[in-house]
């Protein structure tokens, strides 16, 4: 059965509350802590051009699962000495996970951070939350 418009929009209402709510309740050692440094990315650097004509492929392959998928890229002006970097947050997909039934290699996925600062050269940083991304 197909379930409302209102429906899905509680349940998305309260899957947001759960998440934030675990957020906030949870303890230090669990939130996110930074990849590289505690200063913050604010800072006046432009962002170089991308050649994307000359760009490797795969653009980035991850080092732990190989299964980097949705990725959103961010400029940091602040990062890199103050020359700026980008940084790419992705979902850490389990290509290599043994056993898998139906999604799970999808379903609990980490998310993953690389870094570059050309927009081609890619190298992986860390993986947020404390989490172990070796699983």
């Amino acid at each position: 059965m197909m379930k409302g418009p209102n429906t899905m929009n509680r349940q998305f209402v309260t899957l947001v509350i759960c998440f934030a709510s675990v957020l906030l309740t949870a303890p230090s050692s669990v939130r996110a802590q930074p990849a590289v440094d505690e200063k913050p990315a604010n800072g006046n650097a432009a962002p170089p051009r991308i050649d994307i004509a000359h760009a490797p492929a795969p653009l980035f392959d991850d080092p732990v699962r190989h299964g980097a998928a949705d990725p959103s890229v961010a400029w940091l002006p602040g990062k890199g000495g103050g020359k700026g970097e980008w940084w790419m947050y992705y979902t850490q997909r389990r290509a290599t996970l043994a056993d898998k039934k139906g999604v799970d290699w999808v379903h609990g996925s980490a998310i993953g951070i690389a870094i570059s600062s050309d927009g081609l050269h890619w190298k992986y940083e860390a993986c947020p939350m404390n989490c172990s991304c070796a699983r």
